[in-house]
């Protein structure tokens, strides 16, 4: 996204909608919290840059995590928002 910002404000502008998949796509059962949290952050900043150069509101944020990979089990279950 930060090399060819063009190729996802095109596909912002033809109507799909961009979802955060990490900054450098790991796995998250690998990383601490803190880690996690940064590499999530870090692509959501980038998302929102592109939204804000076409013009065109953000309609909603999405994640999912690469590989599946939903991190380890030392901070509890998966929990639906």
């Amino acid at each position: 996204m930060e090399d060819n910002p063009g190729v996802i404000q095109h596909a912002i502008r033809q109507g799909f909608v961009i979802g955060n998949h990490g900054y450098r796509h790991l796995r998250y059962s690998s990383l601490s919290l803190e880690q996690a949290s940064e590499e999530i952050m870090k692509a959501d900043r980038l998302i929102e840059d592109a939204y804000h150069e076409t013009g065109i509101a953000r309609p909603m944020k999405v994640f999912r995590f690469p590989y599946g990979d939903k991190g380890g089990v030392m901070f509890g279950p998966i929990q639906k928002l």
